[in-house]
């Protein structure tokens, strides 16, 4: 009778949970529940297209994946358990950084004042001719504080930011870029009737200063030039802007890759500009009215949750827009300012509670009064939900696909039965370009 009832119990948990999970992800789907991001993706193991019936074990791995997701991320009380050792973690790891970074701190005194010395060499004719090295590199430490399955994070004092570097190595990620480069290649070319523009989101590893930050890390400058120069056929190319390391700490969060308000509008105003220059009736950028500050709303974003890392955070902001000449608003496009401003949410619970996502509530649908003729696709991931509405307020209709939620596009007959004019391919480097996590399959986008 034990062996029974303890059989009988094993089988109604184990019921209950193979209920449990896939009903939990269609409810998040439909927004009515919403469960915390612990970046916990599971990325397919890759089967290489010389093996017999590649493609049918590329489907299945895919398929093992989305269930070691769906059974894994979704289970009852998994968030706050892995939440709650983060937090542990996180509160032991702080302390020992802290001892790191003073440490490193005396080094880089040391070898940055030898950095800039000023070093005598003898001319042809004996005089002392005065040659200085180059400027000294600022004085700033860093200190290695986790990973993921993909990337590594480091804190980078005293700017106090977090960054994140690729683990994939050097022939794996110039093979995904051209794989990508060629993807992209084949959607501009299968419909010359509409405009087609890309704009790349890049992060620090792309610029060539990295190396002065990171020596001993892989950049990925010549790559990500590599892939821009090889796209053929685009009505405009372009890519966000952080030549400088004041240009990062300005343009984006401090522990995220996503830009901030004042990043968004750069992209807004980069991407508005390269647009006119064939459609100058989509007319100009919009104008900034107000910062709006939350200074009680810390901003922790996914290099600190990936990482566990909690010590480096900074004040949420916010741009509000002038939109009046831009005609009605749809209600359904707010964002949620009103909420942030009555504090109505509650991140005591999860101190990562991810703001940049949160802030502005995400359509896959947009729609101005602007009569111009004008209706935008965007090919996107989570850099548009700081920048794709703003976009839309100088087009008709703008629609958005995203790669990764695994929805197969027409690409033709979508654009013609929405109309579409114009397409904006708008993505990270590290997923649109080195597709890291595996889920920016722009195979999706069929074209034949």
């Amino acid at each position: 009778m034990r062996d029974k009832l303890y059989v009988a119990i094993l089988s109604v948990v184990f019921f209950f949970l193979l209920i449990w999970c896939p009903v939990m992800v269609g409810l998040e789907k439909v927004s009515l529940m919403k469960f915390p991001d612990n970046r916990n993706y599971i990325v397919p193991a890759e089967i290489s297209e010389k093996m017999p019936f590649s493609e049918v074990l590329n489907k299945i791995e895919e398929g093992k994946a989305t269930l070691e997701n769906v059974y894994t991320n979704y289970l009852p009380a998994y968030n706050q358990v892995v939440q709650t050792i983060q937090n542990a973690e996180s509160s032991m790891q702080v302390n020992f950084v802290g001892i790191l970074s003073s440490s490193n701190n005396q080094n880089n005194n040391l070898e940055n004042t030898a950095e800039s010395d000023v070093n005598a060499i003898t001319g042809e004719n004996g005089e002392n001719i005065q040659e200085e090295t180059k400027p000294p590199l600022p004085n700033f430490t860093v200190t290695y504080v986790g990973e993921d399955a993909h990337r590594k994070f480091y804190a980078i004092r005293p700017y106090d930011f977090l960054e994140s570097v690729l683990k994939l190595d050097e022939k794996k990620l110039y093979r995904n870029m051209r794989h990508e480069a060629e993807q992209i290649n084949r959607i501009i070319k299968a419909n010359t009737d509409v405009n087609f523009y890309l704009y790349i989101g890049t992060v620090m590893q792309d610029t060539a200063y990295f190396n002065d930050i990171m020596p001993n890390e892989l950049c990925t400058y010549d790559m990500f030039h590599e892939f821009m120069d090889s796209i053929e056929g685009a009505a405009g190319k372009d890519y966000f802007k952080i030549g400088t390391l004041e240009d990062r700490l300005s343009k984006q969060w401090k522990t995220d890759h996503h830009w901030n308000s004042i990043g968004s509008y750069d992209v807004y105003c980069d991407i508005l500009n390269m647009v006119r220059k064939n459609t100058p009736e989509i007319g100009e950028p919009v104008k900034i009215l107000e910062t709006k500050y939350y200074p009680g709303v810390k901003m922790r974003g996914s290099y600190s949750a990936l990482s566990g890392y909690r010590e480096f955070y900074e004040d949420f902001f916010a741009y509000e827009y002038d939109l009046s000449n831009q005609g009605s608003r749809n209600a359904s496009m707010r964002d949620r300012s009103r909420e942030y401003e009555e504090g109505k949410f509650d991140d005591t619970k999860d101190i990562f509670l991810d703001h940049y996502s949160n802030y502005y509530i995400g359509r896959s649908k947009y729609s101005y009064d602007n009569n111009n003729g004008r209706n935008l696709l965007i090919i996107g991931d989570s850099l548009t939900y700081w920048s794709a509405w703003l976009i839309a307020a100088n087009f008709e209709n703008t629609y958005l696909y995203f790669p990764w939620d695994g929805q197969v596009m027409d690409y033709n007959q979508y654009i013609k039965d929405n109309e579409i004019t114009d397409v904006l391919m708008m993505v990270y480097s590290q997923a649109g370009i080195f597709n890291v996590y595996g889920y920016c399959k722009y195979e999706q986008i069929q074209t034949k």
